[in-house]
C-alpha cells in the first residue's frame, strides 16, 4: 500500500485546499485582473512544455507508438476546450488546472499499479510487466473518487460551489494523465482483456455510490408551486422553506450570516437560494424587465423575508423594496396568470428529474449489482486458484 501513499496525499491535499482556492483566486484576480490571467496561462504553458520535454527525453524505445500516444494526449488536452470550455477566458484557464491536478493523480495511480504488477511477477523491473485494461480503468476510478471528494468539500463550504460537471472534468483530466503515463512508461506487453475484475467492480461501485450521493445532495431538488406566484426551484420542499424562514428570522436577528470569515464555514442553502433570487430581481430591475423583477420580489417576500431584512452582510442597506419602488415595479409589470410563471433561478444547478426516491432506488440497484459482480469475480478467481 505504500505505493499509493503519494496518490492519497495528493487527493487529501486537493480536498483540504479546496476552500482556500476560491478565496485566493478571488483576491488574486481582484488585485491583478490581467496579471493573474497572464501568470496562470504562462504557468500552464510552462508546465506543459516541461512535461513534454521530459517525455521526449525519457522515451528511448518503441518511439513511434509512444510518440503517437503523446500526440493523442495533446489532442485530448486541447479537446477539453470543446467539451468543457466556456466563453469566459478566466474560467477556461482555471479549468485547465484540473488537468494538472488530476492528470498528475492519474499518473501516480498508474505508476503505483504498474509497480504492483512488477512486484508480483518473477522479474522485478517495471518494463518486464504485462498490463491489461485494468491498468487504465483503475486509475480513472480512483480519479473519480478523488474528484467526488473534492467537489463534496466544495459543496459543503460557503466559499466554493460543488458541481457534477467538475467531476466529469476531473475524470476527463484523469484520462489525459493515463494516456500520458501509458506513453511515458508502458508495460512491455499489453493484453486487451479485463484483469483485476474484483477490484474494478468494487471500485466502480464506490465511484457510482460517491457520485450518486453527491448528485443527490448537490443537485436534486424540488419545484415549488405557489398558486399566487408561480413556480421556482429549491433544494427544500415548501413546508421546509416556510419552517426555515421562521428559524432564520430568529437566528439572523441574533447573529447575522457573514460574521465567520473562515473559508471552512458551512454553506447555508437557504441563504444561497435567497441570494440567487435577489440577484435575479436586481438584474431584471436594471434591465427594465419589471414582470420578472416583480415575481422574484414576491418569492423573496413570501419565502425569504429574513434575507430582505439583513443589514451588514455584503452591503449596508436593507434588501427589501421601499414602498415607492415596490409600487413602481408592480405598476409597470405585465400582469400574467401565475400558473404561467416559472423562475429560471438555479435552473442550472437544481435538477427536478429524476425525483429523489427514484434516483436513490436506481442508485441502490446499480451499486448492489456492481458489488455482486465483484464478489462473483473474487469467488471465481479463488476457485481457479
Amino acid at each position: 500500500m505504500k505505493r499509493f501513499l503519494p496518490s492519497l496525499l495528493l487527493t487529501l491535499g486537493i480536498a483540504a485546499l479546496a476552500p482556500y482556492v476560491g478565496v485566493l483566486r478571488q483576491s488574486l484576480f481582484a488585485a491583478f485582473p490581467m496579471g493573474a490571467l497572464l501568470f496562470l496561462g504562462g504557468a500552464l504553458l510552462a508546465t506543459g512544455g516541461m512535461t513534454l520535454t521530459f517525455a521526449f527525453w525519457r522515451i528511448r524505445s518503441r518511439r513511434l507508438p509512444r510518440f503517437l500516444g503523446l500526440l493523442a494526449t495533446i489532442l485530448l488536452v486541447w479537446g477539453q476546450n470543446f467539451g468543457f470550455g466556456t466563453t469566459d477566458i478566466e474560467v477556461n484557464i482555471i479549468e485547465k488546472l484540473h488537468i494538472v491536478e488530476y492528470g498528475l493523480l492519474a499518473w501516480l495511480l498508474y505508476r503505483a499499479l504498474l509497480r504492483g504488477t512488477a512486484e508480483g511477477s518473477a522479474k522485478t523491473t517495471a518494463t518486464a510487466t504485462c498490463g491489461d485494461l485494468s491498468l487504465l480503468i483503475l486509475p480513472l476510478l480512483g480519479v473519480c473518487l478523488a474528484g467526488t471528494l473534492d467537489e463534496t468539500v466544495q459543496m459543503l463550504v460557503a466559499t466554493r460551489t460543488g458541481d457534477v460537471h467538475d467531476i466529469a472534468l476531473d475524470v476527463y483530466s484523469g484520462a489525459c494523465g493515463v494516456l500520458f503515463a501509458l506513453s511515458l512508461e508502458p508495460p512491455q506487453r499489453f493484453r486487451w482483456r479485463l484483469g483485476q475484475k474484483p477490484w474494478i467492480w468494487a471500485g466502480a461501485a464506490a465511484a457510482v455510490l460517491g457520485v450518486g450521493l453527491f448528485v443527490s445532495r448537490a443537485h436534486l431538488g424540488y419545484m415549488i408551486d405557489d398558486p399566487e406566484i408561480g413556480q421556482f426551484r429549491s433544494w427544500h420542499q415548501r413546508d421546509e422553506l416556510l419552517r426555515l424562514q421562521g428559524q432564520r428570522a430568529v437566528q439572523w436577528r441574533l447573529k447575522p450570516p457573514g460574521q465567520n470569515p473562515s473559508p471552512w464555514r458551512l454553506e447555508d442553502r437557504y441563504l444561497t437560494e435567497a441570494g440567487w433570487h435577489s440577484g435575479h430581481r436586481q438584474r431584471n430591475s436594471e434591465l427594465g424587465y419589471y414582470y420578472w423583477a416583480h415575481q422574484a420580489n414576491r418569492i423573496l417576500e413570501t419565502y425569504y423575508a429574513p434575507y430582505l431584512d439583513l443589514q451588514g452582510f455584503g452591503r449596508a442597506d436593507k434588501r427589501r423594496y421601499t414602498p415607492d419602488m415596490a409600487q413602481r415595479v408592480e405598476s409597470q409589470a405585465v400582469v400574467l396568470n401565475p400558473r404561467f410563471y416559472r423562475s429560471p433561478v438555479l435552473a442550472q444547478r437544481i435538477y427536478l428529474w429524476p425525483g429523489k426516491p427514484l434516483f436513490h432506488g436506481v442508485l441502490g440497484v446499480v451499486v448492489l449489482s456492481l458489488l455482486a459482480l465483484s464478489w462473483t469475480a473474487r469467488t471465481s478467481a479463488a476457485a481457479r486458484k
